[in-house]
């Protein structure tokens, strides 16, 4: 992960956990920048694939992909 990414990830306050396994993680954030709430989700595993490609869609009923970060694990807003 770069310091850019880090960075990125320090931006968003914990505010609640909402669901934990053994390969994953969901939880609401919070923007320290915009004051807008979010879902995140780690993935404990190399979804890169998978993510470049959902976040080049756009459709109204699909949520938005604000971001995907990379490293060990893959992190969504």
């Amino acid at each position: 992960m770069t310091e850019k990414d880090k960075y990125k990830l320090s931006t968003y306050n914990f505010i609640e956990l909402f669901h934990e396994t053994e390969t994953s993680r969901v939880e609401l954030v919070e923007s320290s920048l915009d004051g807008i709430r979010y879902i995140k989700k780690t993935y404990n595993s190399d979804k890169r694939a998978i993510y470049n490609s959902l976040s080049k869609i756009k459709i109204t009923h699909i949520p938005e992909i604000y971001e995907v970060i990379f490293g060990e694990d893959t992190i969504t807003i």
